[in-house]
């Protein structure tokens, strides 16, 4: 009886066991298919992008061809030729995308699609559709470039899980601004950046120096002082010229990146490489944030001075009206030797005047001209937000002023008075323009005789031709472009508060040189300036390899510029990051240790805008060649019913 019992009783510990066995089995089947569906999800999921970036890459290469087979005709074409060569050849390169992308709804959208046939690499994997829609920003002219806006959706999907496709977006613009309005920075000559300065977006330059200590000056008779900082940090491509050859290529490594180490010496070669960083790189060293090499074997701005924007002195010269004008209504002045004050009421006033005098208008007054205005002696407008001056015509002014320019003794830099340096406190101002200017027809301009000054100037409209030096003083409103024959400056010559500029584009093209200093002084905040800044100037004498177009300088000042600069000779920043303490002048006496500190909280940041070619400014010259400017490019999940939905889930490329 013992041995049968014992017997039953392993009967039943091994049908427990195997009933263990069997749910563990289970669990772990289904553990092994709930993997093995994520690695197909996944691995489906990677298939599905692979096909978008191959449309991608479709679509962009039609983009490119269309450039190219635009201007491989541009020669002798006029400027509406040129517009028309590269809207035909956007029709040509994507001629099959006729058919209406329809929303869930099943109503038309503006996403038109070559719906006939889904384009495969290999038939059994995946397939991408490619999806487009075209927006003119704005048509050609001499001094309006053409943009067109095309945004691209690829749909890219897996056969083997078809419901969930991934999408890559590009927002692209077809456009004949001049090359410089590419990057952020750029330059046939050298970028030299001390200190912590920000730059976001694409570069261009011969050759790149880094410092780690900014520059600036105490005041006008001081000498350069220094500030401790980090290096500079940059996001977007850097872009060289390269001439293709192997030889050229491994130069690069020891002829284009330059930085100087605190200690003394003079500046050391480092190994641009960023695919191979290894531990005797000192790229680690130089840069916060690691940007993109662009080894160019076609460069912009090459050769040396090439540029599609003329000679801006002689454009100023085309554009000087014809002095004295004919027909005009004299306007003369009751009490020689002051200013006339506008506004004035005289019979026949509502016609083109000529007033043979200065001219004067006061704080909150509102000016409007009937016609053309044209000022024998010097214009000036009191620094108020409340003035106004209406033009419906041109206004031209002639004349020389005793109202020298405030000297500025603050904190950034040293104003000298030789030749090459952007001083005008000697200087005398023909026009100070302060208030609103609007301007009531396209081709109204404004000229100026000689130096001028922007004190707080808002003019959402317009193009300005300065035949001398430009001083712009405080923040400005301004969606304009100002021709300049000599130097400018940005600068502040008082502790007034400033007015928010909006996201609206000032565009300075100067032929001289170009300094920033003093701008929002002290602050903690930084002051956003929407402005693209061109400089002409070039010394054809043997001259330092720092001795620059450009100079800006970020250490008492805290601000932002958001659009551009180009320099035909070299671009300098100085900058550190964080805040300062300033002495009763304005003077920075302490600086604080900012190593721990992200490198977009430094006091000079260029940040490239987008917007300009959304909101194009007035009067920028057109090129007689199509660029193709990539401003967005992202990776979208899309419900698969609608791969048109305007949002989706984002997630990084």
């Amino acid at each position: 009886m013992r041995v049968k019992e014992e017997q039953g009783y392993a009967a039943l510990v091994a049908i427990m066991v195997m009933l263990v066995l069997t749910i563990i089995g289970t669990n772990l089947l289904s553990v092994v298919m709930t993997s093995l569906n994520q690695v197909r999800k996944t691995e489906t999921r990677g298939e599905a992008e692979y096909f978008a970036r191959m449309g991608m890459n479709e679509a962009m290469a039609r983009l490119s061809k269309t450039i190219d087979d635009a201007n491989a005709q541009k020669d002798g074409s006029t400027y509406a030729q040129i517009q028309s060569n590269l809207m035909n050849r956007l029709k040509e390169n994507f001629h099959n995308f006729t058919q209406p992308v329809k929303d869930t709804s099943g109503n038309a959208t503006a996403w038109v699609t070559d719906g006939l046939v889904p384009v495969t690499s290999s038939g059994i994997n995946g397939s991408y559709q490619i999806m487009i829609r075209t927006t003119k920003i704005r048509d050609i002219k001499e001094d309006q470039p053409y943009v067109n806006k095309v945004e691209i959706r690829v749909i890219g999907k897996s056969t083997s899980l078809a419901e969930e496709p991934r999408t890559l977006e590009a927002v692209t613009y077809i456009n004949t601004y001049p090359e410089e309005f590419r990057y952020v920075l750029s330059t046939p000559g050298s970028i030299h950046l001390n200190g912590s300065p920000y730059v976001e977006g694409d570069t261009f330059a011969s050759s790149y120096y880094f410092h780690n200590y900014a520059n600036y000056y105490l005041g006008v008779t001081d000498s350069q002082q220094i500030a401790p900082s980090q290096y500079p940090a940059m996001i977007g491509q850097l872009c060289i010229p390269f001439n293709g050859s192997e030889t050229d290529k491994n130069a690069i490594k020891t002829s284009r990146f330059f930085y100087k180490p605190s200690e003394p010496g003079t500046y050391e070669a480092f190994d641009p490489n960023i695919h191979d960083i290894s531990s005797k790189s000192l790229w680690y060293k130089v840069f916060t944030l690691t940007p993109f090499i662009n080894l160019t074997e076609k460069p912009a701005f090459y050769p040396l001075g090439t540029s599609d924007i003329d000679d801006i002195p002689t454009i100023i010269a085309t554009k000087k009206p014809a002095y004295p004008p004919v027909g005009y209504k004299e306007l003369g002045d009751s009490i020689p030797g002051t200013p006339l004050t506008l506004p004035v009421s005289c019979p026949d006033c509502d016609t083109n005047l000529l007033i043979k005098d200065g001219v004067k208008i006061e704080s909150g007054s509102t000016v409007e001209t009937k016609g053309d205005l044209f000022i024998d002696g010097t214009m000036y407008m009191e620094t108020s937000s409340t003035s106004q001056l209406i033009l419906n015509g041109t206004m031209y002014v002639d004349g020389k002023s005793n109202l020298s320019q405030k000297n500025d003794s603050t904190s950034d830099t040293k104003n000298t008075d030789s030749n090459n340096n952007v001083n005008q406190e000697d200087s005398y101002a023909t026009a100070t323009l302060s208030g609103e200017i609007i301007t009531n027809k396209d081709d109204s301009i404004i000229f100026i005789n000689g130096n001028a000054v922007f004190d707080r100037l808002t003019m959402l409209k317009g193009k300005i031709y300065v035949n001398g030096n430009l001083r712009i003083q405080g923040n400005f409103k301004m969606n304009a472009t100002v021709f300049v024959k000599g130097n400018v400056q940005f600068t502040e010559d008082d502790a007034q508060a400033d007015f928010d500029p909006g996201e609206n584009t000032l565009v300075i093209l100067a032929g001289g040189k170009v300094e920033a200093y003093n701008l929002n002084l002290g602050k903690d905040t930084p002051q956003k300036l929407h402005t693209f800044i061109y400089s002409q100037y070039l010394d054809n004498t043997p001259n330092d390899p720092a001795d620059t177009g450009i100079v800006l300088y970020g250490v008492g000042s805290n601000y932002q510029i958001v659009g551009g600069i180009y320099s035909k000779q070299n671009i300098t920043l100085n900058a550190i990051k964080g805040t300062i303490s300033l002495d009763t002048n304005s003077k920075p006496v302490s600086f604080k240790d900012t190593t721990a500190m992200k490198p977009d909280t430094a006091r000079l940041s260029v940040l490239f805008n987008k917007e300009l070619f959304e909101n194009p400014p007035p009067g920028v010259p057109s090129a007689k060649t199509g660029h193709l400017k990539v401003t967005q490019y992202q990776l979208d999940t899309f419900k698969a019913d609608d791969p048109t939905a305007e949002t989706a889930k984002k997630s990084s490329p």
